[in-house]
C-alpha cells in the first residue's frame, strides 16, 4: 500500500525532515498473530496484534525509524 500523509485539516501532519517521517510498508499475510508469535520471542518489538480493517494488525519498527 502506498499512501500520502494528510496535508490539510485537522488530521495534517508536520513533518520533522527525519528520512523515515510519513513512511510505512504494509504487507498482507495469512497470520499476523503467528507471525507476532514468532518474532517476538527472538527480542523483535511489536504491537499487540488488533483488528484493523477487518483483519489482524500487527507492527514493526525497523533499525532505521520506519514502520
Amino acid at each position: 500500500m502506498l499512501q500520502e500523509f494528510q496535508k490539510e485539516e485537522y488530521a495534517a501532519w508536520v513533518l520533522n525532515e527525519k528520512v523515515s517521517e510519513g513512511v510505512s510498508t504494509n504487507f498482507i499475510c495469512e497470520d499476523a498473530v503467528e507471525i507476532y508469535r514468532a518474532i517476538t520471542p527472538r527480542g523483535i518489538q511489536a504491537t499487540q496484534p488488533f483488528v484493523g480493517n477487518g483483519m489482524f494488525v500487527t507492527a514493526l519498527v525497523d533499525l532505521d525509524g520506519y514502520k
